[in-house]
């Protein structure tokens, strides 16, 4: 698997469901990504995500304008305040999913 985005439900949409640009553009908590130097990347906590080269990027405002300001389709998926306990949850769960390496150090465009 080469990505999943896990959602405020505790339902996912993942490489095997669909392309990038067809999953739920609401309610993303996490996005978990194959990296082979991480292990996998947790992309998490943050109000945009964004799809380019391949990959999955979490930015801010400035980010997402400037990613929407080149040419090109985009994928952009938004992320959504939930209360502790249940971002725990999902949480716990994206940590715990075997459909991804173990984790293996933290790169620099995670959040701890």
């Amino acid at each position: 698997m080469d990505w999943k985005i896990y959602y405020e439900d505790g339902t996912t949409f993942s490489d095997s469901d669909g392309k990038p640009e067809e999953a739920p553009a609401r309610g993303v908590q996490i996005i978990m990504q194959a990296e082979p130097h991480l292990g996998r990347e947790i992309l998490r906590a943050t109000d945009f995500y964004i799809r380019k080269n391949e990959q999955w990027f979490a930015v801010d405002h400035f980010g997402l304008f400037d990613y929407l300001s080149n040419p090109g389709l985009k994928t952009v998926k938004f992320g959504r305040y939930i209360p502790n306990d249940e971002y725990a949850r999902v949480l716990a769960d994206a940590v715990a999913d075997p459909d991804f390496p173990p984790k293996s150090a933290w790169g620099k465009k995670e959040t701890r």
